[in-house]
């Protein structure tokens, strides 16, 4: 018997199912075992992680200080259709209009931005020029990044875990 993995882009869960070796072409001699993956609860799952709004408005320092102590981090939002998705989740939530503290931050360096689990900034959405000093503004929709003050600026937040 050998234990055959499926993944749900959409979702992002694993699942497995043990099948008989005459359903395996002769070549396949790879062995894979795991159990699904799910979110803790008040997370969901978007785009392969773990996602948590927090309405309750906080600054950007005392939202990284909530996330870190949930085992995760203030959300990285690393591609279009991961921010697309979000956006699209807190909408319908919140509605329009409604901004809110991402992970984004240049506290190190002006200018130069850094995801809190060290992921590289590669993706972008700013309006206009990359900014100094700050840290990420997320609008829910319509508009792009912008920035706030990282120790007085009261926002809500997303909080993410990465699986």
């Amino acid at each position: 018997m050998y234990t055959l993995l499926s993944y749900s882009p959409t979702d992002g869960t694993c699942d497995s199912r043990l099948i008989s070796e005459t359903t395996l072409p002769a070549t396949t001699t790879t062995e894979v075992s795991t159990t699904p993956r799910t979110c803790p609860p008040d997370f969901v799952t978007l785009n392969g992680g773990c996602y948590k709004y927090h309405q309750e408005k906080k600054t950007w320092m005392e939202a990284k200080t909530t996330c870190e102590s949930e085992s995760d981090h203030l959300v990285a939002l690393t591609s279009l259709q991961e921010q697309n998705q979000i956006a699209i989740a807190i909408y319908g939530i919140r509605g329009a209009g409604v901004t809110f503290h991402g992970g984004g931050n240049d506290m190190d360096s002006d200018g130069i931005w850094e995801w809190p689990d060290g992921q590289p900034f590669d993706f972008s959405y700013w309006e206009g020029a990359v900014p100094t000093g700050g840290c990420l503004v997320v609008p829910v929709y319509p508009g792009k990044w912008t920035t706030g003050n990282c120790a007085s600026d009261m926002r809500e937040f997303m909080c993410e875990i990465d699986m």
